[in-house]
Protein backbone atom coordinates (compact mmCIF):
# COMPACT_ATOMS: atom_id res chain seq x y z
CA UNK A 1 0.00 0.00 0.00
CA UNK A 2 1.26 3.38 -1.10
CA UNK A 3 1.02 6.38 2.23
CA UNK A 4 -0.69 8.76 -0.35
CA UNK A 5 0.65 11.86 1.77
CA UNK A 6 3.98 10.72 1.52
CA UNK A 7 4.13 9.70 -2.12
CA UNK A 8 4.14 12.10 -5.28
CA UNK A 9 4.29 11.69 -8.50
CA UNK A 10 6.82 13.83 -10.93
CA UNK A 11 7.52 13.71 -14.54
CA UNK A 12 11.06 14.13 -15.65
CA UNK A 13 11.39 16.53 -18.79
CA UNK A 14 14.47 18.90 -20.03
CA UNK A 15 14.18 22.18 -19.02
CA UNK A 16 13.57 23.40 -22.24
CA UNK A 17 10.11 20.98 -23.14
CA UNK A 18 9.16 21.56 -19.88
CA UNK A 19 8.67 25.18 -20.83
CA UNK A 20 5.81 23.92 -23.53
CA UNK A 21 4.42 22.00 -21.32
CA UNK A 22 1.79 21.67 -18.74
CA UNK A 23 1.60 18.94 -16.40
CA UNK A 24 -2.15 18.55 -14.45
CA UNK A 25 -4.06 15.81 -13.19
CA UNK A 26 -3.54 12.70 -10.97
CA UNK A 27 -2.06 9.16 -11.64
CA UNK A 28 -3.21 6.18 -10.81
CA UNK A 29 -0.92 3.55 -8.90
CA UNK A 30 -2.09 0.05 -7.33
CA UNK A 31 -5.20 1.77 -6.64
CA UNK A 32 -4.34 5.41 -4.87
CA UNK A 33 -4.63 8.29 -6.97
CA UNK A 34 -1.14 11.01 -6.67
CA UNK A 35 -1.11 14.29 -8.14
CA UNK A 36 1.66 15.56 -10.09
CA UNK A 37 4.69 17.73 -8.24
CA UNK A 38 7.13 19.88 -9.22
CA UNK A 39 9.78 18.28 -7.37
CA UNK A 40 10.17 15.52 -5.03
CA UNK A 41 12.36 14.16 -1.86
CA UNK A 42 13.94 11.46 -2.06
CA UNK A 43 16.33 9.99 0.93
CA UNK A 44 17.32 13.15 1.78
CA UNK A 45 17.93 14.54 -2.20
CA UNK A 46 15.87 16.87 -3.75
CA UNK A 47 15.02 16.40 -7.19
CA UNK A 48 12.89 18.24 -9.61
CA UNK A 49 10.98 18.03 -13.20
CA UNK A 50 14.11 19.41 -15.03
CA UNK A 51 16.67 17.63 -12.61
CA UNK A 52 18.99 21.04 -11.88
CA UNK A 53 19.73 19.95 -8.52
CA UNK A 54 19.36 23.63 -7.26
CA UNK A 55 17.36 23.23 -4.46
CA UNK A 56 19.50 20.25 -3.21
CA UNK A 57 22.56 22.33 -4.11
CA UNK A 58 21.46 24.99 -1.91
CA UNK A 59 20.47 23.00 0.95
CA UNK A 60 23.67 21.22 0.62
CA UNK A 61 25.62 24.77 0.67
CA UNK A 62 23.03 25.83 3.89
CA UNK A 63 23.94 22.39 5.68
CA UNK A 64 27.89 23.16 5.56
CA UNK A 65 27.52 26.88 5.97
CA UNK A 66 25.56 26.06 9.47
CA UNK A 67 28.14 23.44 10.44
CA UNK A 68 31.37 25.78 9.71
CA UNK A 69 30.19 28.50 11.48
CA UNK A 70 29.30 25.89 14.67
CA UNK A 71 32.79 24.79 13.91
CA UNK A 72 34.08 28.34 14.57
CA UNK A 73 33.05 27.78 18.18
CA UNK A 74 35.46 24.87 19.02
CA UNK A 75 38.18 26.10 16.59
CA UNK A 76 40.21 27.12 19.40
CA UNK A 77 40.45 23.92 21.30
CA UNK A 78 41.20 21.75 18.12
CA UNK A 79 44.68 22.09 16.41
CA UNK A 80 44.78 23.13 13.00
CA UNK A 81 45.40 19.61 11.22
CA UNK A 82 42.10 18.82 13.46
CA UNK A 83 40.34 21.42 12.43
CA UNK A 84 40.95 20.71 8.51
CA UNK A 85 39.86 17.42 9.32
CA UNK A 86 36.57 18.04 10.57
CA UNK A 87 36.03 20.87 7.79
CA UNK A 88 36.60 18.70 5.19
CA UNK A 89 34.55 15.25 6.54
CA UNK A 90 31.66 18.01 7.37
CA UNK A 91 31.42 18.87 3.37
CA UNK A 92 33.17 15.31 1.68
CA UNK A 93 30.31 13.71 4.05
CA UNK A 94 27.19 15.42 2.70
CA UNK A 95 28.56 15.66 -0.67
CA UNK A 96 28.78 12.13 -0.69
CA UNK A 97 25.30 11.10 0.69
CA UNK A 98 22.70 9.61 -1.64
CA UNK A 99 25.72 10.11 -4.25
CA UNK A 100 24.28 7.39 -6.25
CA UNK A 101 21.81 5.20 -4.20
CA UNK A 102 19.38 8.24 -4.97
CA UNK A 103 19.50 7.56 -8.72
CA UNK A 104 19.19 4.24 -8.41
CA UNK A 105 16.27 3.82 -6.32
CA UNK A 106 14.09 6.08 -8.92
CA UNK A 107 11.77 4.18 -11.53
CA UNK A 108 9.34 5.60 -14.42
CA UNK A 109 6.17 4.46 -15.16
CA UNK A 110 5.50 4.80 -19.03
CA UNK A 111 2.01 5.75 -19.98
Amino acid sequence: MLNSSKTKAVVFITASRLRSVYISGRVKVTGTSLQFSDRVELLGVELDQALTMDRHVSSIVSFCNFHMRALRRIRPRLTLDAAKSVAVNIVCARLDYCNSSATSTVFSIEL
